[in-house]
């Protein structure tokens, strides 16, 4: 690495670390979101269950757009989608001037399934992104990376994606599409 600046050096420590562990660790599922935390079979087992959950909800009717957030009853996640108009509707801004509504925000205490979801009926067209956020376990111990499962339901379809996150950790953009 002799040559490169201070900033391309930390990329390419990153990038061979980031190597390494993928090597090692089952892989991810195919659609998920990129992360730094490995993979093992435990966590992916999790985040199938948490993803056939989703899959067993009736679809969003035509002309809605819905996007859900399931996670295990020991965490506390938090599903933030950002419209087009880059308005984002979570939990401190459950309604947006697009349409967007959270129907709930799950938190620690609640029954489960814990599922957090926000739809537009109808959406506006454009570019949407979704975010997670891990603030607290609710167990208040340390439990290490939790899995989460997204939904994003609209024409009559569905998809699903698998994911990983840390406690403390907001991952911005998890997915992100076009609804035209």
């Amino acid at each position: 690495m002799r040559g490169l600046g201070r900033p391309m050096q930390a990329v390419a420590a990153s990038l061979a670390l980031g190597l390494a562990a993928c090597s090692t660790a089952p892989p991810a599922p195919a659609n998920a979101p990129p992360t730094t935390i490995p993979w093992t079979s435990e966590l992916l087992e999790r985040a199938e269950a948490l993803a056939a959950t989703l899959a067993d909800f009736p679809a969003a009717p035509e002309g809605t757009l819905r996007v859900r957030l399931a996670f295990e009853e020991a965490v506390d996640l938090d599903l933030f989608v950002s419209d087009p108009l880059q308005e984002t509707v979570y939990f401190a801004n459950d309604r947006s001037g697009s349409g967007g509504a959270l129907e709930k925000d799950m938190r620690c205490g609640m029954p489960g399934p814990r599922i957090e979801s926000v739809s537009w009926s109808p959406p506006i067209a454009g570019r949407y992104r979704v975010g997670v956020d891990f603030p607290r376990r609710c167990d208040g111990g340390a439990g290490g990376p939790a899995p989460f499962a997204i939904a994003v339901e609209r024409g009559g379809s569905r998809t699903l994606q698998r994911g990983v996150i840390e406690e403390g950790i907001f991952l911005p953009i998890v997915d992100r599409f076009d609804v035209r």
